[in-house]
C-alpha cells in the first residue's frame, strides 16, 4: 500500500510543548505506512533538533506574521513531495500552511490546537490580530485536533462544529523517562547538595506560565524551609522580567536559572517536586513527563491539567494566581515524604495507562487514515 504523506508546519522558533509534541509524534509514527515531513518558519532552534532526531525538515523563514510571500515556497514543498495531508500548529503556521495547502489543491488540512489563543497573547491588540489571522483560513480546515477536552470546548464556543474536532492527548516516550536513562548529576553541576530539597519549574518565560506566582510561593517556602532551592528551567523573552522579580523578592541565593536544557530526564530526576504555576495550559506535557519520572507534581487547576492530575491522588491541584496555595501544597509534600512517594507512584501508573506516545501516535494515525478513507 502506498504510504500516506503528511507535512507538519510549525513556527519552531522555540522549544515548547507544541514542538515536543511534534517531535514525539513524528518519531513514533509507523514509517511503513506514513511518510512524514516537517517545515519550520524559523531557522532555529527546532529545525536542528528535528533533523538530529531523523525527521526530514525544511526551513522556510517567515520574517513577520504577515509574510505570506512564503506560501509559494510551501506550495513547492507540498507539490514536490506529493503531500496528502497538511497538518499545522500555531497562528503563523495556520495562516501560511493552510493557504499553501488550499492553493496546492490539498483537501485534507488538519490543525492541532495546543492552547487557548487569548491566553497566549496578553495584549488586546495582539489577540485581535491573531484572531483575525485565524479567521482568514479557518474554513479550509477539515479536522481540528485538540490536546485536551477543555480546548475542544473552547473551539465549540467559538463556533467550530464538534463533529470537526478530535481530542488526542499528548503522550510521552516512557522509555526515555526511565531511571536508568539518567546520565548526569544536575545537582552536582549546579552546586546543590544531595540532601537539599529542590523545587523546579520547567517552562518558557512567558506571562501565561505564571513565574510570578512560583516566585511568590518560593518566598513563603523559604521562610519555613530556608534550605530549599528553586530551579527555573527554560528560555524566552520574559526572562529579564523574571530576573527582576527574583531580585525584588530577595531570592537571588535560592533561585537558579538553568536556561534551556535538553537533559530533561536528568533535570526531573534532580527535583523533589515539579511546580506548574500556569494561568492557562492547553494540556500540560511537562506534568506527564514529571509523572513518568515519578516526580511529585503541584499544578494549577487550569486548562487540561485537571484531565491529567486527580487532586490528592496522583498530584496536587491548586487555584491559579495563588502563590500561597502553591507554597502550602509544596510544604505539605515536603513534610510527608512517604505520601509524596506513593502519590508519585500512582502518577506513573496513570501516565503509563493513558498518556504514552504510542497511544498518541496510534490515535493520530487512525485520524489520518479516516481522512484518507483507509483502514487504520
Amino acid at each position: 500500500m502506498e504510504r500516506i504523506k503528511v507535512l507538519h508546519v510549525i513556527g519552531g522558533g522555540e522549544l515548547g510543548g507544541a514542538e515536543m509534541h511534534i517531535l514525539n509524534l513524528l518519531t513514533h509514527m509507523d514509517r511503513e505506512r506514513f511518510e512524514v515531513r516537517l517545515c519550520c518558519l524559523f531557522p532555529e532552534p527546532f529545525v536542528q533538533v528535528a533533523r538530529a532526531n531523523g525527521i526530514a525538515t525544511d526551513a522556510v523563514v517567515m520574517r513577520h506574521k504577515l509574510n505570506i510571500g512564503i506560501v509559494d515556497n510551501l506550495m513547492e514543498i507540498i507539490r514536490g513531495h506529493q503531500i496528502d495531508i497538511v497538518h499545522t500548529h500555531g497562528v503563523r503556521a495556520n495562516l501560511v500552511g493552510r493557504l499553501a495547502a488550499k492553493l496546492a489543491g490539498i483537501k485534507h488540512i488538519v490543525t492541532t490546537v495546543h492552547s487557548v489563543l487569548e491566553q497566549d497573547y496578553p495584549s488586546f491588540f495582539a489577540r485581535q490580530v491573531n484572531r483575525l489571522m485565524e479567521r482568514i483560513t479557518i474554513n479550509s480546515v477539515e479536522r481540528f485536533v485538540t490536546v485536551s477536552d477543555l480546548l475542544k470546548q473552547d473551539l465549540v464556543g467559538h463556533g467550530i462544529p464538534a463533529v470537526k474536532i478530535t481530542t488526542i492527548y499528548n503522550g510521552v516516550n516512557l522509555a526515555a523517562f526511565r531511571q536508568e536513562r539518567v546520565t548526569g548529576d544536575v545537582r552536582k553541576d549546579l552546586g546543590i547538595a544531595p540532601d537539599v530539597p529542590v523545587l523546579g519549574m520547567i517552562a518558557r518565560f512567558h506571562p501565561v506560565k505564571g513565574h510570578r506566582f512560583f516566585l511568590e510561593a518560593a518566598k513563603t517556602i523559604s521562610r519555613v524551609r530556608p534550605d530549599c532551592r528553586f530551579l527555573l528551567v527554560g528560555s524566552g523573552q520574559y526572562r529579564s522580567e523574571v530576573e527582576a522579580m527574583v531580585k525584588q523578592l530577595g531570592l537571588r541565593e535560592q533561585v537558579i536559572f538553568t536556561g534551556y536544557r535538553e537533559d530533561i530526564v536528568d533535570v526531573l530526576h534532580s527535583l523533589d517536586i515539579l511546580v506548574i504555576s500556569s494561568l492557562s495550559e492547553g494540556f500540560g506535557l511537562t506534568a506527564i513527563e514529571a509523572m513518568a519520572m515519578k516526580a511529585p507534581v503541584v499544578a494549577t487547576r487550569v486548562g487540561g491539567l485537571p484531565e491529567i492530575i486527580k487532586d490528592g491522588n496522583n498530584g496536587i491541584l491548586v487555584p491559579p494566581a495563588d502563590g500561597q496555595a502553591i507554597a502550602q501544597a509544596v510544604l505539605d509534600l515536603l513534610a510527608d515524604p512517604e505520601d509524596s512517594r506513593a502519590m508519585a507512584a500512582r502518577a506513573f501508573e496513570h501516565v503509563r495507562e493513558n498518556f504514552s506516545v504510542e497511544i498518541m501516535a496510534k490515535n493520530t494515525e487512525q485520524l489520518y487514515c479516516s481522512l484518507m478513507s483507509r483502514k487504520p
